[in-house]
């Protein structure tokens, strides 16, 4: 099969890397696996690295810019005419407009002389807005939509029937998937000058409103004194970086509450968490819970989404309420007091995890779906 997603996005998130172990595993597995994103994307870099064919001739602009798009839907009209997909994936909501839009004005076939079949991951919790363009999209112009989460199948009611949703989780990436512990406890720990002993509670997320950081650094507030030597690590960047700052030093923690940025090293970031924390208010199906529960790290997670897709309450971390100051810091202040707890924990994730949500699911499950789809006709004449 000739297989072509398309990502508008320019960093790198969960949603991005499902792209790149997707396009890779169909690589490895013979079909001719392609991307396009915007010039300068992260995923378009690493999909190069890879080998991947990257056309990266569309901005895949946001907002009312229609000067723009005419120019945009001209070049990924051309390219999608050229390559001549059996399958075109979609992701994102700039790329879905554009991709379904450059398909239907330029008449894309496939090299068989059929049109490509179209899918769609939704990728997060946002509801559709309901006017007359989205549900021709949604119920017309997309053949198929994958689901991350079975929580998110509640969205599509009403838009399209449940004979074309399919769930498919994301998986863990290779470095957190392997049978060793995986990644370097000590090395973040040497870089922040923390003892070998301290406790690190961690969150790896983009420092976004949504992501719940605010209500963390307060909660983590509010056990602070009763554990004089933990520490609060957030792992990421975002538009909320200079506000979570103030708020760490407003609270009385900017000692011990460390912004680390954007990190290549995840993996060895992961691993010096002693409990990792998802405060999100609004969360799909969490790559970060998955690779720090793959690590053996006990995880605490807001009840949002998928969220009990990964965790299991009780087993292998603890679900709280989603804003929920309180709870929080009560699920926090358990964890921290309980090393035998956070051990146990931690060894019943790993295994869960890494079953549940392993690549080669991922890669096999959407190859399945692919190969059903076109078989029965989906796409057409």
């Amino acid at each position: 099969m000739r297989i072509l997603h398309l990502e508008s996005h320019l960093g790198w998130g969960g949603q991005a890397q499902r792209v790149l172990l997707l396009l890779r595993g169909l690589a490895a597995r013979g079909h001719e696996a392609a991307l396009a994103s915007p010039p300068g994307s992260e995923l378009g870099r690493r999909c190069r690295e890879a080998g991947i064919e990257v056309f990266d001739g569309c901005a895949f602009s946001r907002g009312f810019r229609p000067w723009r798009w005419f120019g945009e839907l001209a070049r990924l009209g051309r390219y999608l005419a050229a390559s001549g997909p059996d399958v075109v994936h979609l992701h994102g909501s700039q790329d879905t407009w554009l991709g379904v839009l450059a398909l239907r004005l330029r008449r894309v076939r496939t090299r068989a002389g059929r049109r490509p079949l179209v899918l769609r991951t939704k990728h997060n919790l946002y509801p559709f807005r309901r006017d007359p363009a989205n549900r021709w999209l949604l119920a017309r112009a997309v053949d198929h939509h994958v689901l991350v989460a079975e929580a998110l199948r509640p969205l599509f009611r009403g838009l399209a029937p449940d004979a074309r949703l399919s769930i498919i989780p994301s998986a863990l990436p290779p470095a957190f998937a392997g049978d060793g512990e995986g990644g370097d406890r000590s090395k973040l720990r040497r870089e922040l000058g923390l003892a070998g002993d301290a406790l690190v509670v961690g969150s790896s997320a983009r420092l976004e409103p949504d992501k719940g950081h605010a209500d963390l650094l307060r909660a983590f507030a509010r056990v602070a004194d009763g554990f004089a030597g933990a520490h609060l690590v957030l792992a990421g960047d975002g538009a909320e970086e200079g506000r979570l700052a103030a708020l760490a030093g407003e609270l009385g923690l900017a000692e011990r509450v460390h912004l680390l940025g954007f990190r290549r090293d995840i993996v060895d970031v992961t691993a010096a968490y002693d409990v990792a924390v998802l405060a999100s208010l609004s969360e799909a199906s969490s790559a970060a819970l998955k690779e720090a529960l793959a690590l053996g790290v006990p995880a605490i997670a807001s009840d949002v989404g998928g969220a009990r897709e990964i965790v299991a309450d009780g087993e292998t971390g603890l679900v709280v309420p989603p804003g929920d100051v309180e709870a929080l810091a009560g699920a926090l202040r358990a964890l921290l007091a309980d090393p035998a707890r956070r051990a146990a924990f931690g060894a019943a994730g790993r295994g869960r995890v890494r079953d549940r949500f392993s690549e080669e699911k991922l890669v096999a499950s959407t190859e399945a779906l692919y190969e059903r789809l076109l078989a029965v006709g989906e796409g057409g004449a």
